[in-house]
This record gives C-alpha cells, sequence and structure tokens, in this order.
C-alpha cells in the first residue's frame, strides 16, 4: 500500500502477495502469503532467465526421435551428455532427482523441464530431447 514512496531505483524486481495497482517500472511476481515450492520455484526461474540474459553465449542442444524409455534412463542419459560437453558440476543430476522428489516438473502431455534444485550449471544452456 505505500509502494508509491519506496525507493526502487536500485530494484531488479517486485515481489508482492496482493496485487499492485500503481504503475511501476519493474517486472511483478506475485506469490502466495505462504511461499510454496511453486512460489520459491518462479522465483527461481525469473533470476535464471535474468542471469541468462547477461551471458554472452545461450547454448542450445536439440535431439529429436530419441529413444528413452524412462524418466531415470533420460536424466541419465542427459546426464551424461552435459558432463561430456562440460556444462554441468558432478552433482547437477542428483540435485535434478531431488528436486523431482519436491514436485514434478512434468508439466503433463509429456512435457516437462527438470532443473536442479540450484544452480549448478557450468554455463547456460537449453536442451531439448523429443
Amino acid at each position: 500500500y505505500n509502494i508509491h514512496r519506496a525507493q526502487l531505483e536500485h530494484s531488479d524486481l517486485i515481489i508482492s502477495t496482493v496485487p499492485i495497482n500503481d504503475d511501476v517500472s519493474l517486472p511483478i511476481l506475485y506469490v502466495n502469503p505462504i511461499m510454496s515450492q511453486l512460489d520459491s520455484d518462479k522465483i527461481q526461474r525469473y533470476i535464471d532467465l535474468k542471469d541468462s540474459r547477461h551471458s554472452e553465449e545461450l547454448i542450445e542442444i536439440i535431439e529429436l526421435n530419441k529413444k528413452i524409455n524412462s524418466k531415470d534412463e533420460l536424466l541419465e542419459y542427459l546426464g551424461k551428455q552435459l558432463k561430456n560437453k562440460n556444462l554441468i558440476h558432478n552433482n547437477f543430476i542428483d540435485s535434478v532427482k531431488e528436486r523431482e522428489c519436491h514436485a514434478s516438473t512434468a508439466y503433463g502431455n509429456l512435457v516437462a523441464i527438470p532443473h536442479p534444485l540450484m544452480p549448478l550449471a557450468k554455463q547456460t544452456f537449453i536442451y531439448i530431447i523429443t
């Protein structure tokens, strides 16, 4: 309710539990009053995307029609490929699996966006596999 008095010139983002009707020049992320894992993930995705905009290079890897039979097989395959490309630290896939234990990154219709609990990549990348 006092956002018009806030000094926002050194701010990057507003995280709020209530609608902000004032005109502000910052992105606003809305979260629940008692933050959930989804809220935390939303904030982390914003930070990751903001960081990737400052990256010199975004690596994109695309593999179509890969024969994979399970989520575990897929994660092991991705871990091996990303390690061979020197894009991840050793515990990246373990952190992805731990993240999946907290809340699934599957969105339905065979679409998922697995990611670790915390940033463990050596470089920003997008890996698309079907």
